[in-house]
């Protein structure tokens, strides 16, 4: 019996998932204003409330905000000044209490350098990269850890 890979339908996905986006909180993690906004708009299109949505700058600020904003996932971009996007998971998995943080990159970094990355990271995202592929991955990455028994997904910490 041969191999096929399973078709995932994103938008039953979004259905199913509607009522734990809409109590979601995330990270947005981009030195670029503009990258923040168009972020935004695609994850409020998932249904996550606008006010259920914040932003840092640089790694240093993400992490120091995660013990008041507490998110879900964080969507954070590789290349930022004073502490870039790998720097920022490494210290993430080295907490134990974010340890089990979604943390989804977005980068324009060369295959090899991903390789470094590939334990610190949920998912990668190549730049450039359209609005339904960041929606899809998040969904992906939301329903596989749902999945999963042993993760609190969804319950505040």
């Amino acid at each position: 019996m041969s191999e096929q890979a399973a078709t995932i339908n994103y938008d039953l996905l979004k259905e199913k998932l509607k009522p734990l986006l809409s109590r979601m909180t995330l990270l947005v993690v981009d030195d670029m204003p503009m990258n923040i906004d168009s972020y935004r708009m695609i994850l409020m299109e998932l249904g996550i409330p606008r006010e259920n949505i914040h932003a840092a700058t640089n790694g240093l600020k993400a992490f120091t905000a995660l013990n008041s904003i507490k998110p879900d996932l964080v969507l954070a971009d590789w290349s930022m000044p004073v502490m870039d996007g790998l720097t920022f998971a490494k210290k993430v998995r080295e907490s134990k209490r974010y340890k089990d943080l979604l943390i989804l990159m977005i980068t324009a970094e060369s295959e090899a350098d991903l390789e470094e990355a590939r334990g610190y990271v949920n998912a990668f995202l190549r730049k450039p990269v359209r609005n339904m592929v960041i929606e899809n991955m998040i969904l992906s990455v939301v329903a596989k850890k749902l999945a999963d028994p042993n993760h609190p997904f969804g319950k505040k910490k």
